[in-house]
């Protein structure tokens, strides 16, 4: 049909072989790959060659020998009629059977029958991943599904929209099933999957971590792979910070309230920012990752509560005089107004009689804000 031939009379691109480049890849050139880095928000990130599929072999067991327990990988696929498509994934590849959950995954496609450079973030995070032995890397519930010995068979297809948010076409439709490749079911030609270039953690660093945090050495290892599945090289700047821990909280009911966490999550960002780079890396984030960690709700409430007492408390006295309280009710006036918290405040500093609030009589409005 047209829109296959369309893809098919695209003109052979060249080799990637500038040893520079992030990736030296054989299906994109490497303005494409800056492109396409740029594209999936990782830009400047390095990323190590893994598997090859004209290298390696097409057969599953190539790509699970290669990839298994990898995480933070980007697959990039070229068909025969030169679509070219893949996805990104923090979690782990494995030939375990089933789903694997990650939130940050998604599908991206870079030549298609639309013309247009696409992204499709996971909407069903716990279906991000399909691992099983007989096939390849597969994203959502037959959302991208690759073959065993896909340069052989059109056993491969597409279906965007059941994991994947798709904003082009209905789920129903049939385009759904074809704008991706000009047809639902595709031969593979080229397969490449790249992983983060990541340092790997000592067993002395972990030691470390797990003492200073009080969490145990696979506790520490998760919170690193959720980091580097939104770090470049290692560092992960203010805007991917705030996303990050936007995510993890529960408490936000209005677009007023988002905006005004936001600016509590820049103060703790610079808080914890202790050589003012303008980045968090690792060990930075670690500290207040944990705060902010869904699983202990009550004590991520109080975490808030006290950065937003350091925030206020500008003479660093560890108390808060009524000029303070009325500050900081004036800068977050949506969070804190709520349930009667701003006017409880206020009676709390009058009632004591040096009219000064400590941080723990400020924390003990916690359930009247939450």
């Amino acid at each position: 049909n047209d829109s296959v031939q369309k893809l098919q009379a695209k003109i052979e691109r060249p080799v990637n072989s500038d040893p520079k480049a992030h990736i030296s890849s054989t299906i994109l050139t490497e303005n494409e790959l800056r492109d396409l880095i740029s594209l999936v928000k990782f830009k400047d990130q390095k990323w190590y060659l893994m598997y090859r599929g004209s290298r390696d072999g097409f057969m599953s067991e190539n790509f699970h020998h290669k990839c298994d327990g990898l995480s933070n990988t980007l697959t990039i696929i070229e068909t025969e009629n030169k679509a070219v498509f893949g996805g990104f994934t923090g979690a782990c590849w494995s030939k375990d059977g089933g789903f694997v959950q990650d939130q940050y995954s998604l599908i991206f496609s870079y030549f298609n029958t639309l013309n247009k450079k696409l992204i499709f973030e996971c909407s069903r995070s716990l279906e991000a991943i399909y691992c099983q032995p007989n096939s390849g890397p597969s994203f959502g519930y037959n959302d991208l599904f690759i073959s065993n010995e896909c340069n052989k068979n059109f056993d491969s297809s597409s279906h965007i929209g059941y994991s994947y948010c798709n904003t082009v076409n209905s789920y129903n439709s049939e385009e759904s099933k074809t704008f991706l490749t000009g047809s639902a079911n595709f031969k593979v030609a080229e397969i490449e999957v790249y992983t983060k270039a990541c340092e790997k953690l000592s067993h002395d660093k972990i030691k470390l971590l797990c003492e200073k945090t009080g969490k145990n050495t696979k506790q520490i290892q998760e919170v690193y792979d959720a980091f580097n599945a939104v770090a470049i090289n290692g560092q992960i700047k203010l805007d991917l910070f705030v996303s990050f821990l936007i995510r993890k909280n529960q408490n936000i009911e209005t677009e007023k309230e988002l905006k005004e966490m936001e600016s509590i999550l820049r103060f703790v960002f610079e808080s914890f920012d202790e050589d003012n780079s303008g980045h968090l890396d690792f060990f930075e984030f670690i500290q207040c990752y944990f705060i902010f960690e869904a699983k202990n709700r009550k004590n991520c409430q109080k975490a808030i509560l006290e950065f937003l007492f350091d925030l206020a408390d500008k003479d660093k006295s560890q108390s808060l005089e009524i000029e303070e309280i009325n500050e900081l009710l004036k800068k977050f006036p949506n969070i804190l107004n709520r349930n009667n918290f701003a006017s409880n405040l206020k009676d709390k500093v009058n009632l004591s009689s040096n009219k000064l609030l400590t941080k723990n009589e400020f924390c003990e409005l916690l359930d009247l804000l939450f």
